[in-house]
């Protein structure tokens, strides 16, 4: 097996190219409103899931368990 097929393997075990897609337009959003987010949610971590924050937390950790699945 080569390495791009063990890859794509991986990420279809893993949810598939989708929750790779998914990743990339959250993190578009984040790219095209920083300036906003930074303004309403400063020294904060933010969680981002289609497009809206649906978490917000001081502590990574904290956040990462609040944002839902």
């Amino acid at each position: 097996m080569s390495r791009l097929e063990e890859f794509l393997r991986y990420f279809k075990e893993m949810g598939g190219i989708e929750e790779l897609e998914q990743f990339k337009r959250d993190t578009q959003f984040v790219s095209e409103h920083w300036a906003e987010l930074l303004g309403k949610y400063p020294d904060k971590w933010i969680g981002v899931k289609d497009g809206e924050v649906v978490a917000v937390s001081d502590d990574l950790k904290d956040l990462v368990s609040a944002i839902p699945e």
